[in-house]
Formats: C-alpha cells, structure tokens, sequence
C-alpha cells in the first residue's frame, strides 16, 4: 500500500484481487469470490551465486529442467522432464523420492 495515498499498488496481488472482486460485483458476474496462494516450492541440485563489485548472478541447477534433456549421466538419461511452465502438480520423479524419507 502507498504510504502516502493509501492506494494499493498496481501489480500487488492482493489489489488485484481486490479490484476483480470489486469487477465481479459491479458486473453481476458474482458477489463472492475465493482466492488462495499457490502452494509451491523448488529442490535444486546446485545453486551458485556472486556479489562481487564487477559481476552478480545465480546460477541454477537440477537434473529435472528442461535444459538437461540430452545432458549424460552417469545411471543414464530418460529424458523425462517438466516443459517449462509445466511443472504445476507434478509427483514426485525418481530423483526426488529420498524426500519423501525426512523424519
């Protein structure tokens, strides 16, 4: 929220939902409406990052992205992986089953 106006930022999500809710109504499209958070998160195999005066940058990692589709691996390569924007709701592969194992 602006501290000077009170006005909800443009792109801040919860004024979006808010305004939707407002357009809903004025419509009669509905009078109610539900929103929620994606529920989401993320398992890399490597992770790098700088923050040097002259360069800055991450660098990520994980078997399962796309961009390792042909890349060799030692107990091969199946070439299975998520399309990007593709990975909503997915089980559990193969790689990541030792998770399921955390007490």
């Amino acid at each position: 929220m602006d501290p000077i106006s009170g006005d909800g930022y443009e792109r801040d999500p919860r004024s979006v939902a808010k305004k939707a809710e407002a357009y809903l109504k004025s419509t009669g499209i509905g009078d109610t409406s539900s929103f929620g958070p994606e529920a989401e998160f993320f398992m890399f195999d490597d992770v790098r990052f700088a923050a040097d005066p002259y360069q800055t940058g991450f660098e990520l990692d994980c078997t399962e992205l796309p961009s390792n589709t042909a890349t060799e691996y030692e107990s091969g390569n199946l070439g299975h992986r998520p399309r990007t924007k593709g990975g909503y709701f997915l089980s559990l592969l193969w790689t990541q089953h030792k998770i399921l194992d955390l007490k």
